[in-house]
């Protein structure tokens, strides 16, 4: 299936989200160079079937949204091809992985839903919500995508950070990012040896 992004426009992307990488450094303590690695991996794997994935829950959720204006007791509508949700922006964030996500900073004190730009801790029930900002949101989409990254991290180490990991450790953080497996995957490989490049060429700069 053709892909969207080429490496030269996925190194262009990158650049122009360097101010919104580094505020995620402050702000999450994910590091720049880890943001990098796992954007390398997804976004020049975006393809057509993304896009049309994205259209199909961009019109769900437009359908939902009608039907609840002319129809306010109605039922949510079926979904077209079966999809209320799917990855989608630079990062291949699903919302219902962003609620999830979202809900354990907050627990763990590592984020807050305003600073989000969140009116308040989102449930299920804001699947749609969600899922437009991450599609609509560039910075959104990328704050999400760390702490999906934080919360990888918690599942494998027990704890929402990210220093002091190890290397098997942090192959697993990136592959549980892209799948739900305990195994690492060769995603996981490549993110974390790309995350080490990326890592020592700024500290060489």
């Amino acid at each position: 299936m053709m892909r969207l992004y080429s490496k030269k426009r996925t190194a262009r992307i990158l650049r122009r989200c360097g101010g919104i990488l580094a505020e995620i450094e402050h702000d999450y303590g994910v590091p720049a160079a880890c943001m990098q690695a796992m954007l390398w991996q997804e976004i020049p794997q975006i393809d057509l079937w993304d896009l049309a994935a994205d259209c199909a829950v961009g019109l769900y959720w437009a359908r939902c949204r009608l039907r609840g204006r002319l129809f306010p007791a109605a039922p949510l509508p079926r979904p077209l091809l079966g999809k209320r949700d799917c990855s989608t922006g630079y990062a291949q964030v699903f919302a219902a992985t962003a609620i999830a996500s979202i809900r354990l900073a907050a627990k763990e004190g590592a984020a807050s839903p305003e600073a989000l730009g969140l009116p308040r801790l989102p449930t299920t029930d804001d699947l749609g919500l969600v899922w437009r900002r991450l599609h609509r949101d560039r910075r959104f989409n990328l704050r999400c995508a760390a702490l999906t990254l934080l919360a990888a991290a918690h599942e494998v180490t027990g704890r929402m950070r990210l220093a002091g990991c190890s290397p098997e450790e942090w192959e697993r953080i990136f592959t549980r990012y892209n799948a739900d497996t305990r195994s690492v995957t060769a995603y996981g490989r490549q993110a974390y040896r790309r995350y080490l490049d990326l890592k020592d060429r700024s500290q060489t700069m």
